[in-house]
């Protein structure tokens, strides 16, 4: 059985670009986090410890994107992924989705990863 703990669209602004005029202001991504873990344990006992605080998650994420200017995105999600994993042990994995609103004329543009515990 494989679980998932989900934070869809977390808002975040980060300074991010490939130019030094792109990162000089921060600009608003939203990024979403699923998170492979097995929930059975919290279920059958209603104990926050037991699974992934999704609160956390987002907090985490906004913290991450705020720490430095970045300059690709790619950078930016394996940087989520790394510190995601590191920070909740009961993750297996996690799925990492970035939508940055730059380029006129396009919804969004952005990567997905997924990475798993070694």
């Amino acid at each position: 059985m494989t679980d998932f703990v989900l934070a869809h669209k977390i808002e975040t602004f980060c300074r991010i670009g490939c130019s030094e005029e792109e990162r000089a202001f921060p600009q608003r991504l939203l990024v979403s986090v699923k998170l492979e873990t097995n929930t059975q344990k919290a279920a059958r006992t209603g104990d926050l410890s037991q699974t992934i605080n999704y609160a956390t998650v987002c907090q985490q994420v906004r913290e991450i994107g705020a720490a430095k200017p970045w300059v690709l995105v790619e950078e930016l999600a394996e940087a989520f992924a790394d510190q995601l994993l590191e920070d909740f042990s009961l993750a297996i994995g996690v799925h990492i989705t970035i939508e940055k609103f730059i380029l006129p004329g396009v919804e969004w543009v952005g990567v997905e990863i997924q990475r798993y515990r070694s």
